[in-house]
């Protein structure tokens, strides 16, 4: 047993605790102050401007065409609206969507669906059915962990039926986000 209040290296400024191939126990509270530890790449992306239109029962790909953060830059914004995985950043990623869609004047949804995609493919899906029921504003919600490599890619998609088959929209504010995407990597 060793105590003492504070251990400096000798020389240097890196301090080295044990040897390749040790397991070193921590037991208590281990203050780190920021060092090596953060939920970075992370982004939001919204929808801004005017309302982007949906096409009944058509699979689209949300344009989240603003942003409220980047810490890499690694959102496209503007072309291909999605988040690719920047060099060295490779883990488990917390990805998360919101969606306030608004249907047309007299027209009610009959169920939506809301799809991460992973480089092209679903990832995973949340689905709503309506019945019928004469509802004209839906925000449906989808979100999972994933493990994402440097290069991967997603992207958010909407599919929606409505009553009589017409147009939907995802709606905006530039304000208060109304529409949202985003994911930040998590500390493991």
């Amino acid at each position: 047993t060793l105590f003492v209040d504070k251990v400096d290296p000798q020389s240097g400024t890196s301090l080295e605790i044990g040897s390749s191939g040790d397991t070193t126990n921590i037991v208590g509270t281990l203050n780190h102050n920021g060092i090596g530890l953060a939920n970075t790449p992370a982004f939001e992306a919204f929808r801004s401007g005017s309302a982007q239109t949906i096409s009944n029962d058509t699979t689209t790909k949300i344009q989240f065409n603003s942003e409220i953060f980047d810490t890499a830059g690694a959102y496209d914004a503007s072309t291909n609206y999605r988040f690719t995985v920047p060099s060295n950043t490779a883990g488990k990623y917390f990805v998360y969507s919101m969606i306030w869609m608004q249907a047309q004047t007299s027209t009610t949804f009959r169920d939506c669906q809301l799809t991460i995609r992973k480089n092209g493919s679903d990832y995973k899906r949340a689905y709503w059915y309506f019945n019928n029921n004469p509802i004209r504003w839906i925000i449906p919600s989808v979100f999972a962990t994933m493990d994402l490599s440097v290069g991967d890619y997603v992207e958010m998609f909407i599919l929606t039926q409505t009553t009589d088959s017409a147009t939907t929209s995802v709606t905006h504010n530039d304000t208060q986000p109304a529409s949202n995407f985003g994911a930040y990597k998590i500390i493991t």
